[in-house]
């Protein structure tokens, strides 16, 4: 079981929340459930590539199926079932190219979370400079000092054709156009797909309305893997500002163990009813449902894995109560080194639990920020995992 649950009882559409640092207020409900197949309508099929590209299969076996959780909360379920329809289904390809070895008991793996402000951050020059992968039209090869990687992205995009018609809407927000900038503009399942990656990406909004100028985008949040990825699961958190939903995956260990990663990305603020209501607990209420999924899906696992997960949980402080209460879930997690990632805050953070099988540590020193934004509006976070043996447990 993941540490401390945070627990909530529904009181009159209010809940009291009895948190694990002895702090208590009102806050709105975050109880969390598993959602039924049928529920999330045909979202596991693949939307066609814009530029008639053969898709990736989709793998359906039970080890790369998809696993829905949500709110239980009326009005919380509703408007993410309205968001949903809005946008396309998610591609989950869970075998990358051959080019890439496993994970060895000589390697350590490579996480980073990065937001690239939909289609902002420069993807391929960011594998190429920070993570020794070339990915050019004709070939792809490592360079030196490669090692197994992870890329937990949020703000991805798709641009398809094919994305369900939209007009402006209260379920439409506004398009996310970032600056201009040198070198190719692909798409997060573009990239994948030049790149050889294994891919699970999850829609949660589109990128504004349709235009007869430019083919529709959505946007969310993906995991980019130069390891096969199974157990995918979605999280829609509980609903504030917009639809969010987390993503995650699990790899395998030299141990034939798995770590379970997850790309999140909470709202960086509510409406004003939202906020007078809760006290402005928006990332508090989110942060509480990410962890109740994640600790309903533990439950329902019956291995007991790591744990890491990375977004960009859109923090003003370091002191955040949302920090707290995913230091505590994680206890494993890196402290903040001080240094911001969006202007002078501190928005993206890794979180980590070790786990029962206590098979991954983080490898000290390696947690930090890349210095480089590659164009995004935020700097990623990196850090690296490394095996224990069994032998020297």
């Amino acid at each position: 079981m993941m540490a401390t649950r945070l627990l909530a009882r529904s009181l009159g559409g209010l809940a009291v929340m009895a948190l694990p640092l002895g702090l208590s207020s009102c806050a709105l409900s975050h109880q969390m459930r598993q959602l039924p197949s049928g529920e999330v309508g045909d979202a596991r099929r693949q939307v066609d590539s814009p530029a008639g590209r053969e898709a990736p299969e989709i793998g359906l076996e039970v080890e790369d199926g998809l696993t829905w959780y949500g709110p239980s909360e009326t009005r919380d379920a509703e408007l993410n079932a309205a968001w949903r329809e809005t946008v396309g289904p998610e591609v989950l390809q869970p075998r990358p190219g051959d080019m890439f070895h496993d994970w060895t008991v000589s390697d350590s793996l490579t996480v980073v979370t990065w937001n690239i402000n939909v289609g902002g951050g420069d993807l391929l020059t960011f594998l190429r400079e920070e993570l020794s992968l070339t990915c050019s039209a004709s070939a792809v090869s490592t360079g030196p000092g490669f090692s197994p990687f992870v890329l937990l992205i949020q703000e991805g995009h798709r641009r398809s054709a094919d994305l369900p018609p939209v007009q402006a809407s209260p379920l439409i927000p506004w398009r996310i156009t970032p600056d201009p900038r040198p070198g190719e503009k692909l798409d997060v399942v573009e990239v994948a797909e030049r790149c050889g990656l294994a891919l699970a990406y999850v829609p949660f909004a589109r990128n504004g309305p349709d235009a007869p100028d430019r083919t529709p985008e959505d946007k969310g949040n993906a995991i980019l893997s130069s390891l096969p990825l199974s157990d995918f699961v979605a999280i829609e958190i509980p609903f504030e500002a917009g639809r969010k939903v987390a993503v995650g995956a699990s790899v395998r260990t030299p141990g034939s163990r798995r770590v379970r990663l997850v790309s999140v990305h909470l709202d960086v603020g509510s409406t004003l009813v939202r906020t007078l209501m809760s006290g402005n607990q928006t990332r508090e209420r989110q942060a509480a449902g990410l962890i109740e999924a994640l600790e309903l899906h533990e439950e329902n696992d019956a291995h007991a894995i790591s744990t890491l997960v990375g977004g960009d949980v859109n923090t003003w402080s370091s002191r955040e109560t949302a920090l707290k209460h995913m230091r505590i879930a994680f206890p494993d997690s890196p402290e903040w080194d001080g240094s911001p990632t969006r202007g002078p805050f501190p928005t993206d953070h890794l979180f980590f639990n070790v786990g029962a099988s206590g098979e991954v540590v983080l490898v000290p020193g390696s947690y930090g920020r890349v210095e480089q934004s590659y164009y995004s509006d935020h700097k990623a976070r990196i850090v690296r995992l490394h095996p224990i043996s069994p032998l020297s447990r």
